[in-house]
């Protein structure tokens, strides 16, 4: 199996040189690594010459902010990623991955209709899972009083407490053991897309700059007719909010609310 990580930075070099160390590199499957630098802050750091010296990691400068899908669109396009890898990796500069990863992955034999998965992700410091995100796809009502949520940065500020705090009593509950499942949404910490994703004509041009990627490629998944699945054999890491903190509570509302007004408008709203 021929694996490709692409993975978007944004001020976050000490939390890559991190992640690299758990990649494993051994295993029956070719893997590489590509590391886009939205910020162009990574020449700079003092991780640089730990990252440019990790085997098949090749790293991009697109001259600017891509916005987060945007910034792996660009690497998988001008890599021809799509065409060339039986999976493409999108992650988050701040996960770690568990050491069986890559072999788990290359061993599993998915259904045909299984477009993109959705590993299981413990968040740090809440211990709170971040898969399954969503099973079912929300109603229109539902994402309406999203968009609302996250139009006022008080309103989304309190909102985003209470929603760590209830990741927090969600972790004191202990987590059965589940079997994989087709769910609506994958977290977007880490979204793996298999090539039956952009074979079946499945899309990467993101409308919004940041934020609700994940909500995108779910709706690209189900129009061409294809899945998201949960695996809870596939294990990572992920240390919360160190990429998006460098953004502030404003921005963090304004592009939220950005994305999902449009998300709205164009798989929701003439919905019944």
């Amino acid at each position: 199996m021929k694996i490709a990580v692409v993975c978007v930075n944004y001020f976050c070099e000490e939390t890559i040189a991190t992640m690299l160390r758990t990649i494993n590199m051994s295993g029956d499957y070719a893997l590489s690594i590509t590391l886009v630098d939205n910020s162009q802050s990574m020449p700079a750091s003092p991780s640089f010459a730990q990252i440019a010296g990790t085997p098949a990691v090749t790293l991009l400068d697109p001259g600017g902010n891509l916005g987060y899908l945007g910034a792996f669109a660009w690497a998988v396009r001008t890599q021809s990623l799509h065409s060339t890898h039986d999976m493409v990796i999108l992650a988050n500069p701040d996960l770690e991955f568990s050491k069986d990863f890559f072999a788990t992955l290359a061993a599993t034999d998915y259904d045909e209709d299984i477009a993109i998965i959705a590993p299981d992700i413990v968040n740090l410091p809440s211990l709170s899972r971040a898969n399954p995100a969503m099973t079912r796809r929300p109603t229109r009502r539902r994402m309406w009083l999203r968009k609302v949520v996250h139009s006022n940065k008080q309103v989304y500020a309190a909102y985003d407490l209470l929603h760590r705090l209830k990741k927090r009593l969600r972790a004191q509950t202990p987590v059965p053991q589940v079997e994989p499942a087709r769910i609506y949404v994958p977290h977007g910490a880490l979204m793996l897309f298999r090539a039956g994703y952009f074979e079946a004509g499945g899309s990467l041009d993101y409308f919004s700059f940041l934020f609700g990627e994940e909500l995108f490629v779910a709706e690209e998944a189900r129009r061409i007719g294809k899945s998201v699945l949960f695996d809870p054999n596939l294990h990572a890491r992920h240390h919360e909010h160190v990429a998006t903190g460098v953004l502030g509570t404003s921005n963090l509302s304004k592009f939220s609310h950005e994305s999902l007004a449009r998300i709205y408008d164009e798989y929701f709203r003439h919905d019944r």
